[in-house]
């Protein structure tokens, strides 16, 4: 379509291009000036009834000229009634060809969604093929529709498509899927706005952890020997007990009395999550302790009007990637639960706080680094070894996420 636009109904003028859209658009004006029927029909034998088609006619033409720029002008030229015009640039743009089939199903194959593109912006594109696809004479199912429509997309909609892809076929149609693209990517959207946030306050911790670690005692202690303090700070002069303690313990909730064999471990995989206020795990056996709620806690998802429900909380021991010991308590069990999700505000909650990196996040009390979470994807992904409870927990002083 041309850049210039007819002053009455901003409809561009036809260049050969987009002939799809244009001829929507001009079929909808000439409706609301009730002349569609002299492009489709023929005068009728009533002369009185004939004298208004031609009248109808004759405007038709003229509003049909207005609306085509000159480069293409030369295909109605000779044309006598505004049918003939009509059915000229249908054979010519509109023609039900293979070849022309060919050539669109080829652009079709290519669409990918850009960097930096809006999904509204990329449906419009796919949805202007398939209008041309099926002007060209093709016969398209809609299962075919959503198949090329998802290869279309990047990897950041993966999760959801795997999730439409297991929707019954008779839930799962075109008009589904365009909805919860455009919900995702808002939810995306607002995801990358808290983690922005995010990494704002933490750049401002990392400052102040520098600054501390300046201002640091180098010395060594005269005590134990160790750099970093002094003997009035030592803690080999606090009166503590050998189990209140361990070396690792200070992570969700520290402490000692895990069963230590290597047989028992499991790896257990959480996901951060900025948006999620709780810890959601979706194994029952990596609960050292659980017990059914008083009452059920419902969980929103991307699906609309629908959410999982956790009806057991409990404790989970074990070991971050950083071999520290660890105790999550009050975690949700969300059997329906796709990944196991580490929530962000708990442990920002606790005293805790993440910094998030180009590649992996870490979770920092203090001074020390408790855990490391690596990028996956589009979300950061840490390990926790899951270790079963030889007896009863440790009465030791326990830092909480």
């Amino acid at each position: 379509m041309g850049d210039s636009k007819d002053s009455n109904n901003g409809i561009p003028q036809f260049n050969g291009r987009g002939f799809g859209q244009w001829q929507f658009r001009v079929w909808t004006a000439l409706d609301s000036l009730d002349l569609v029927n002299v492009l489709t029909g023929d005068p009728p034998q009533d002369e009185a009834e004939k004298a208004q088609f031609l009248k109808k006619d004759k405007k038709a033409k003229e509003r049909l000229v207005a609306f085509i720029h000159n480069d293409c002008l030369g295909y109605i030229r000779d044309k006598q009634t505004a049918k003939a015009m009509w059915e000229s640039l249908q054979a010519v743009f509109a023609k039900k060809s293979v070849v022309n089939q060919i050539l669109v199903r080829k652009q079709l194959t290519k669409l990918r969604m850009k960097e930096g593109e809006s999904i509204v912006a990329h449906l419009m594109a796919f949805d202007d093929l398939i209008r041309q696809l099926k002007m060209s004479g093709a016969k398209l199912e809609e299962s075919d529709m959503i198949a090329q429509l998802f290869v279309s997309l990047p990897e950041k909609f993966d999760p959801l498509v795997t999730a439409l892809q297991n929707l019954e076929n008779e839930k799962l149609t075109i008009n589904t899927v365009k909805e919860r693209l455009i919900l995702e990517e808002t939810k995306l959207n607002d995801r990358q706005n808290e983690e922005t946030d995010d990494k704002t306050a933490f750049s401002g911790k990392k400052m102040w952890k520098s600054k501390y670690l300046r201002n640091k005692f180098q010395g060594k202690c005269f005590k134990c020997g160790k750099i970093g303090h002094k003997i009035k700070n030592c803690r080999q002069s606090e009166a503590r007990s050998a189990q209140s303690h361990n070396k690792g313990g200070v992570c969700f909730m520290a402490g000692n009395g895990f069963e230590d064999s290597r047989d028992s471990k499991q790896f257990l995989s959480f996901k951060l999550d900025s948006g999620s206020s709780d810890h959601l795990v979706n194994k029952e056996w990596c609960f050292s302790e659980i017990k059914d709620l008083h009452s059920p806690v419902k969980i929103n998802i991307a699906k609309e009007d629908q959410c999982l429900v956790a009806k057991k909380s409990g404790r989970i021991q074990g070991n971050s990637n950083k071999g520290v010991d660890l105790i999550m308590k009050d975690v949700l069990f969300v059997p329906e639960l796709r990944d196991n999700l580490l929530s962000v505000r708990k442990i920002t909650k606790a005293g805790m706080h993440v910094l998030f990196g180009e590649y992996e996040a870490q979770i920092i009390k203090g001074s020390e680094v408790i855990g490391t979470a690596y990028l996956s994807g589009d979300l950061y992904e840490m390990d926790i070894k899951v270790k079963e409870r030889k007896a009863s927990l440790c009465n030791t002083d326990k830092v909480q996420l």
